[in-house]
């Protein structure tokens, strides 16, 4: 027991004053003369012994009123086993990511998780809500119910180490009881080390009842002829799904096709459609996730890729073959004191087996990759490696010697973003094709073909807006035999058209990607990006004839936007939700060990109560203190 004003119990001394009293009898009594005394020794013996106990019962009564009263005004309560944690903050961090659509018991996971907190948390607690993208304070469920049923989903999947970071940069003295709710899909714990920490943690993993899904994966182009795209649509599905699947077309919310399908047989669908501008979207009817049902890409009006090759026209047979002009303006040279003007209105440069690059050239191709341009280049056998270095140095990448000997390239990256759409699957063996010898590079940047020795063949150097692809070694059939296989076709053709954004366009929100829009008549313009739910003006930067765009925070939604220049329609372009999320298989129940599983808020709130506060004893005092009176009145009044 622990007392609020110990000090008052000095007044416990009082219990000294009716000993005193009862024990000391200081009355004097005065004699009385009787006439007649012959009954009174058996009255005086029957008035003694009630007498007696009248006395203790009184003294009793006294001296536990004393304590009473004095216990009273030291307020007496019962310590809580966990009374340290009794002034946290309550922080609700609540998983809105889109896979939090799937169906519950009652619902919806996030919007069941909402009502729950605004049913189950008492109007006088305050209390904290995180999501992936909002951060709201000092709430209740009685001033804040329209707030927090308001609370959107979000593109982004569901991180735990930018909310606690966040969280835990708020009141830093605070201690904090940290409640997640989330499905545990696809989602890392980071390391709490809440032994040193003020923060506790607990968490609910939600459960949907439908553990199948499917979705759209992708679109893309398969083939471009005179009057027509073909169009392949990737399409996955999760659990046990045995029904046909309805894939439909629209453009300009316009259905102009319609297939079934059956995903146990097949998981692409292919359509046809006009060779003309397009800002659709494809769409399934799936009960599951709905946030992946649509997938939305558009097609500006056809522009031909324009590559430029420079160097000896003996070179250049392969790269006439594939560049074919129903898509590419094709132009070669073997004027390597081209102009910088002539670079520039080139969507992609080919630098092809040149021996010797001049200064002035290597300045004109830096500029050119600077402000947004790509190309390949292709190194010469009898080379001044010292010229390919100054133009690469600066990107990352080095020349060193030649090495000679045959050797076979092995090892292909086919997860990189070269080869979107060529492999249906992983090749584990082909017919290799090989080389007599290769210059060694260096260079930490992603290689897309390995020799089998593990030095690279072929490079990739990212740059600001564009991509650097760097061969090791020449491709004429004297040194490779690499133009003679299938590989060589997908592997150039998607280089022109990696930065070329006449093909499709279909964003992934919050990739923070680049989006370079050929605008020689915008660029004194501010570009907008609309919808008819949505306008904003991204980040955005004048690259030579060329606007590079960049999307950050915006748009929010999926959907079909435009570019606006100047209230005229630039190109249509258009964004999706990450698909990380549509594998509802996924989900773990498995939480780290500084995590406590609940079932409730309401049962966690009630341990809370009973672990976490103090038992006031004053009240119990108090109506002993008036038992106490009301029995020395009875006490007085009927015991004789």
């Amino acid at each position: 027991m622990f007392f609020k004003q110990p000090q008052i119990l000095w007044f416990l001394l009082a219990l000294a004053i009716p000993i005193i009293v009862h024990l000391f009898q200081l009355r004097r009594f005065k004699p009385e003369f009787f006439t007649n005394v012959r009954f009174l020794k058996n009255l005086l013996s029957q008035t003694r012994k009630s007498s007696q106990l009248k006395k203790y019962l009184l003294l009793a009564t006294r001296l536990a009123l004393i304590l009473a009263i004095v216990m009273l005004f030291a307020q007496p309560f019962l310590k809580a086993k966990d009374s340290q944690f009794a002034q946290n903050e309550l922080v609700f961090v609540v998983d809105n990511s889109l896979s939090m659509q799937a169906k519950g018991e009652a619902g919806e996971l996030f919007k069941r998780t909402l009502e729950d907190i605004l049913t189950q948390v008492p109007e006088d607690v305050t209390f904290s809500l995180y999501t992936n993208d909002e951060a709201l304070h000092d709430l209740s469920t009685k001033t804040s119910q329209r707030e927090i049923q308001d609370l959107p989903y979000s593109s982004q999947p569901f991180s735990l180490d930018k909310i606690f970071l966040r969280l835990s940069g708020h009141n830093k003295q605070n201690a904090k009881d940290v409640i997640v709710f989330t499905d545990n899909k696809n989602l890392k714990w980071p390391k709490l080390n809440t032994d040193n920490s003020n923060l506790k943690f607990f968490s609910k993993i939600l459960k949907s009842q439908d553990n199948q899904n499917c979705s759209i994966d992708s679109v893309y182009m398969t083939k471009v002829s005179d009057n027509f795209y073909d169009l392949t649509i990737k399409l996955s599905k999760f659990g046990d799904f045995n029904q046909k699947l309805p894939v439909s077309l629209y453009n300009n919310n316009k259905l102009i096709a319609k297939s079934l399908v059956d995903l146990n047989k097949v998981k692409e669908i292919n359509f046809t459609i006009q060779k003309e501008q397009f800002n659709g979207y494809v769409a399934i009817d799936d009960k599951s996730l709905a946030f992946d049902n649509k997938y939305f890409f558009s097609i500006k009006n056809f522009q031909k890729s324009k590559v430029l090759s420079i160097g000896n026209s003996a070179n250049q047979a392969f790269l006439n073959r594939i560049y074919n002009p129903s898509e590419f303006d094709f132009i070669t040279t073997e004027n390597i004191n081209i102009e910088a003007q002539t670079l520039e209105q080139s969507s992609f440069i080919v630098l092809n087996e040149l021996q010797q690059l001049p200064p002035q050239m290597i300045e004109n191709v830096k500029n050119y990759i600077e402000n947004g341009g790509s190309l390949v280049f292709i190194p010469s056998l009898n080379a001044a490696v010292d010229s390919y270095n100054k133009l690469f140095e600066p990107f990352g990448l080095r020349y060193a010697v030649y090495e000679t000997g045959e050797l076979k390239i092995t090892k292909i990256a086919q997860q990189h973003p070269l080869f979107k759409g060529v492999f249906e699957k992983q090749i584990s063996n082909f017919q290799y094709p090989s080389v007599t010898g290769h210059y060694a590079i260096n260079s930490s940047f992603p290689t897309i073909f390995h020799l089998e020795n593990g030095a690279p063949f072929l490079s990739a150097i990212p740059t600001k807006s564009g991509q650097i692809y760097v061969f090791s070694t020449p491709l004429s059939r004297k040194n490779s035999s690499f133009i003679e296989t299938p590989l060589i076709v997908p592997t150039f053709y998607n280089m022109a058209k990696m930065n070329n954004n006449s093909d499709l366009t279909a964003l992934i929100l919050g990739d923070m990607q680049s989006f370079i829009v050929e605008a020689k008549n915008e660029i004194n313009q501010v570009l907008t990006v609309k919808n008819e739910t949505e306008t904003f003006i991204p980040l955005q930067q004048i690259l030579s004839n060329k606007v590079k765009l960049n999307f950050i925070d915006h748009p929010t939604k999926a959907g079909n936007f435009e570019i606006i220049s100047n209230n005229k329609i630039v190109q249509p372009i258009s964004f999706n939700y990450n698909r990380s999320e549509s594998n509802v298989t996924v989900a773990s129940s498995n939480l780290p060990d500084d995590v406590t599983a609940i079932d409730s808020i309401a049962e966690l709130l009630d341990n809370f109560n009973s672990d976490r506060t103090t038992s006031d004893l004053w009240r119990w005092f108090l109506l002993l203190a008036i038992l106490l009176i009301l029995a020395e009145i009875l006490i007085q009044k009927y015991v004789k």
